[in-house]
């Protein structure tokens, strides 16, 4: 036989004898300390201490307990239904009952022990407190689902109460004070008419914005208005202008919503909370300045449809679209447009200011909620435009100024790849887009967009950079070539640039621009050189022009001619004022004389300030410098188009007039420019 002690030891380390203590102090959530568990396990684990723990538990559950007694006072005093866990039965709670938290049922505990008939001794029964403690859980509990529940339940046998007007019944006389139970009537026929008319004002609605949108689409025609003119920009309108329309609905059942909520303020100040401005600020991110315009004009109209009896709505919706067509060309930021909404709300609140003045100071003083709210209807326009703003972009590809910030970063895979394989085209393109840049800004064009193009405009010379004379040295390896060959390689950079460009997922704006920045122009250096090869027949002029198109746009316009003015800057042996005038305005006439410009609705007057706009550029970067003591003269450039050598030209033919055909492209007829 094993002594007792023996066989216990060899039980405690048991393992299932390991797994139930584990279990078992688990479940007490950490209150059997160390001392505690070594008392337990010198007593064996008797029954009695089984006994002990369960009369602590039902001396701690023998009153309510909640988890909190200020939300149980709360909820006491609205009425509490009580159901019981087990049955699922409704029991009745006594009023008086005065429930102790959860927290307390330890201090409960220690001021009842003595009372309870505990076998354990004194020193151990404080140790057993905590377990009992832990293994109790609140026996009242709230439960929010079974409430609303309850909620639903009852107000669903409540039936409607309704009253029948007759028709021409009097409801309140003139001067009369409005009672609850009239405002109630009141409130109920004005909803009735609101919902019985709905369908009637949409049609309305609808009706008058298509004529609008009619005498539009024929006002572009007749004018010649790039905005609606393609189908891609009218169904963009006409989207922008029916979500518009739908915001506005929208926004009035949210202001009856509040006015419901906080009757005290009425309900044409809720209106102001409206985004009036979202249609317009997205048709000047997406489509320009003249169809932000539009949109603010028709935005107007529709409004005066749907909210009707009041001009001052319609006048908001019109100053605010017009302001977000005036800055059309600063949303480069996505701070922009919250900066911009934000003035708007200061205009809303302007307005709305005025509009209470004009009733008199106290009428001023009462309606005072609505500068406020007309304030938070500006700033609503944020949500709204930044949440359409990315999907409308994507769905109908297009190019807003945020898209063309990014490209203008020069760790741009593509022109990274020009600057090391053609640096001097690279730097070619960054002078290009400082004239291109500026010229838009004289004609009121896209400077972004004339800027970006021009830096990616001469992206396929990187398929062949020595054959471009900004990247030769000494030699120039058209010497060894024909005429035909020459020219061949010179027109593929214009169809290698596209494909570039499409293989990087590059806008089909600037793709555009790469395809047109030489237009159909002639290469007649090497058409006169292999008219002049002997043995040669009469060489087919279709042959040395770059495949086009024309310029169809007026950034593709001033592209084209910051590249020819550019390339030909170079081969001006004197870069006084009076040279750099004559050659600008030789090559604008150039371009213009040969037809180039025909299709980019460039004006006369345009063209003038486009020539004004270079010659502040060149003379930036053409400025003449101070000889200091010491050095040499600078000797006067005489290598063509920017060459390194300034080797004479061979008579008859200058054999560096290659490079500059190629960069900037002659008229047909006429010698290259800067000859």
């Amino acid at each position: 036989m094993l002594p007792d002690a023996r066989v216990m030891e060899e039980a405690f380390r048991s393992p299932a004898f390991i797994i139930a203590e584990d279990n078992f102090e688990r479940n007490l959530q950490g209150a059997v300390t160390p001392r505690l568990s070594e008392w337990m396990r010198e007593e064996g684990y008797a029954g009695w201490i089984r006994d002990d723990l369960i009369k602590l538990v039902r001396a701690a559950l023998a009153p309510v307990i909640v988890s909190d007694r200020q939300l149980y006072g709360t909820h006491m005093a609205k009425g509490i239904a009580l159901r019981d866990i087990r049955s699922g039965k409704r029991v009745s709670l006594d009023s008086s009952v005065r429930p102790i938290e959860l927290r307390a049922v330890e201090g409960l505990l220690r001021q009842r022990a003595g009372q309870l008939g505990l076998q354990a001794p004194p020193a151990v029964r404080e140790a057993l407190i905590g377990p009992a403690a832990k293994l109790v859980r609140p026996t009242l509990t709230f439960n929010s689902r079974a409430t609303v529940e309850a909620q639903q339940e009852e107000a669903a046998k409540v039936r409607p109460v309704s009253q029948l007007l007759k028709e021409g019944e009097m409801i309140v006389r003139e001067g009369e004070r409005i009672s609850e139970g009239q405002l109630v009537k009141l409130k109920s026929l004005e909803r009735n008419d609101r919902q019985r008319h709905v369908l009637d004002n949409m049609l309305g609605t609808a009706a008058v914005s298509f004529l609008l949108l009619a005498l539009s689409w024929v006002c572009a025609q007749r004018y010649l208005l790039s905005i609606l003119r393609g189908p891609k920009a009218l169904m963009l309108f006409v989207l922008l202008l029916a979500s518009q329309a739908l915001l506005v609905k929208l926004g009035m059942v949210v202001a009856h919503s509040l006015q419901d909520a906080y009757r005290q303020v009425a309900i044409q100040s809720f209106y102001f909370i409206i985004p009036f401005v979202s249609g317009p600020m997205l048709a000047a991110l997406l489509q320009g300045r003249s169809a932000a315009v539009l949109m603010a004009v028709m935005t107007a109209g529709m409004t005066a449809l749907l909210l009707p009896g009041n001009v001052h709505y319609s006048l908001v919706a019109l100053a605010g679209g017009i302001y977000a067509a005036i800055r059309w060309k600063n949303y480069r930021q996505r701070s922009s447009i919250f900066l911009a909404c934000a003035a708007i709300g200061l205009i809303n609140a302007a307005l709305a200011l005025g509009f209470n003045m004009q009733e008199g100071l106290s009428v001023a003083m009462a309606q005072w909620p609505s500068v406020p709210l007309a304030f938070l209807g500006g700033l609503a326009n944020v949500i709204a435009v930044s949440a359409a703003m990315p999907l409308l972009e994507s769905l109908f590809k297009l190019t807003t100024d945020m898209r063309l910030l990014e490209l203008t970063d020069q760790n741009h895979p593509v022109l990274r790849r020009l600057v090391v394989r053609a640096p001097g085209t690279y730097h070619h393109s960054l002078i290009v887009g400082n004239l291109a840049e500026e010229a838009a800004e004289a004609i009121n064009a896209h400077p972004l967009l004339a800027r970006v193009g021009a830096y990616f405009h001469d992206i396929g010379k990187i398929f062949k950079p020595e054959y471009f004379i900004e990247n030769q040295g000494r030699e120039n390896r058209h010497d060894r070539l024909s005429p035909n060959m020459s020219a061949l390689i010179l027109i593929s950079h214009v169809k290698e640039g596209a494909e570039l460009g499409r293989e990087h997922k590059l806008p089909e704006e600037i793709i555009g621009l790469i395809a047109q920045h030489h237009g159909t122009s002639l290469i007649r250096y090497f058409y006169e050189k292999a008219k002049s090869a002997k043995g040669g027949g009469e060489p087919r002029e279709e042959a040395f022009c770059y495949p086009g198109p024309k310029p169809q746009t007026r950034e593709a316009g001033l592209l084209m001619l910051a590249d020819i003015v550019e390339a030909s800057s170079r081969t001006l042996p004197d870069t006084s004022p009076g040279r750099l005038s004559a050659l600008v305005e030789r090559a604008v006439q150039s371009a213009f004389a040969d037809g180039q410009l025909d299709d980019c609705n460039l004006t006369l007057k345009d063209l003038s300030r486009i020539q004004a706009a270079f010659l502040r550029v060149l003379a930036g970067i053409h400025h003449h410098r101070v000889t200091y003591p010491g050095q040499p003269a600078p000797e006067k450039r005489g290598g063509p188009n920017g060459g390194i050598h300034p080797k004479p030209a061979k008579a008859g033919a200058p054999a560096r007039l290659a490079g500059f055909t190629a960069a900037g492209g002659g008229g047909p007829g006429k010698p290259p420019l800067g000859a």
